[in-house]
């Protein structure tokens, strides 16, 4: 929050003051002006109208300068903001993009055409890898150490939006949507950031719905050094289901290679109440790949959570309540049940605004 210094309750009161007196004055003028009767009440009472008038014009006075003061203000502030909206007039090569005349741009330092943060063009351009039709780039500005002075400016990331659906590294990208990227300090393309799918993207047998948002994470390393190869990660929308080796999974986050091989999934629910194996679990239950802890001792299976309330039914034994995980394979064969925590699985606390919760799932069963 940026601190803003408020007027003195002294200052507000001599400029409604001064406004008063401004009126007052506005008003006698008008009826000296088409009463001569006011004309000569006033010459009968010169010395005292005189200085009535003094001092009226003394304090409509600082009315008006306050007035020629806010108009100073509000012409400086145009000023600058014409002097950072810049409309180029013939093709000119901005932030490693060729422009053409009639871009519009909004510069974070006036004068400065590389600090652009907002570039519009009149029709679709090359950049990035992509047909855009605008940028909106992260500028940082630069200041010396010393002085403070302003030195220059560097973008660290552009989000890019174009039209239609675009291939950016092998994604069908929605280009109405940010197509995200990272920069080097000297503007050039550093890397692929993110983007919202388009139809089209399969992920081996999986079909990746529209809307879902692909993101170049490069691999996951830990504090003792080990890494993933999650090299891509997909995150579904909170509303998009898909079918992963038959179940319906609810807006999860699929861990990819840098193939495009599936490695796993996290932040996954049971769309409606499924049964495999010898386990039932209701519409809700959280699911995600086993964890690195018990990935060498449970290999290939996947971890179920029950979720607060809810318990999964497990034939010949007891019911599997909130709090407890059940590592399953794909096939239905049981591994192990332990609490969820060992099993990698941690539940936070949902916060309610104003009696609202998170819509509950649905306990229909899958067609």
């Amino acid at each position: 929050m940026i601190p803003v210094a408020l007027p003195s309750v002294l200052l507000l009161v001599l400029l409604l003051v001064s406004l008063l007196a401004a009126i007052f004055l506005t008003g006698w003028a008008m009826t000296l002006a088409l009463s001569k009767s006011a004309r000569r009440a006033f010459h009968r009472r010169l010395k005292t109208s005189v200085t009535v008038l003094l001092l009226s014009m003394a304090l409509t006075g600082f009315f008006l300068l306050m007035l020629l003061s806010a108009h100073e203000v509000t012409r400086e502030v145009d000023q600058q903001q014409a002097a950072r909206h810049i409309t180029l007039t013939k093709p000119t090569r901005l932030g490693g993009v060729d422009m053409p005349a009639g871009s519009k741009l909004l510069l974070d330092l006036a004068g400065d055409m590389e600090s652009f943060s907002v570039a519009e063009f009149p029709h679709p351009v090359s950049a990035y890898g992509v047909e855009a039709i605008s940028l909106n780039r992260a500028v940082s500005i630069d200041y010396d150490d010393k002085t403070f002075a302003t030195k220059g400016s560097h973008a660290t990331s552009v989000a890019v939006k174009g039209q239609g659906s675009q291939n950016v590294q092998g994604w069908r990208c929605n280009a109405a949507e940010p197509i995200q990227f990272a920069l080097q300090p000297d503007g050039r393309l550093k890397d692929f950031d993110q983007c919202q799918l388009d139809d089209g993207n399969q992920v081996g047998d999986i079909g990746l719905p529209k809307g879902a948002t692909v993101r170049l994470n490069g691999g996951t390393t830990y504090g003792d050094g080990f890494r993933d190869d999650d090299y891509w990660k997909i995150q579904l929308a909170d509303n998009q289901v898909i079918r992963l080796f038959h179940l319906p999974l609810k807006r999860p986050r699929l861990m990819l290679d840098k193939q495009r091989r599936l490695l796993g999934f996290d932040e996954a629910g049971l769309a409606c109440e499924t049964t495999l194996g010898p386990m039932t679990y209701p519409a809700g239950t959280s699911v995600q790949s086993v964890g690195r802890e018990q990935r060498g001792k449970y290999p290939g299976t996947w971890v179920f959570s029950p979720a607060t309330d809810k318990v999964a039914s497990y034939q010949g034994h007891a019911d599997v309540p909130h709090g407890m995980s059940v590592l399953q394979t794909a096939s239905g064969e049981v591994a192990a049940v332990m609490p969820s925590q060992q099993a990698g699985v941690f539940f936070f606390a949902a916060i309610t605004v104003d009696g609202a919760g998170s819509a509950k799932p649905s306990a229909d069963r899958c067609p």
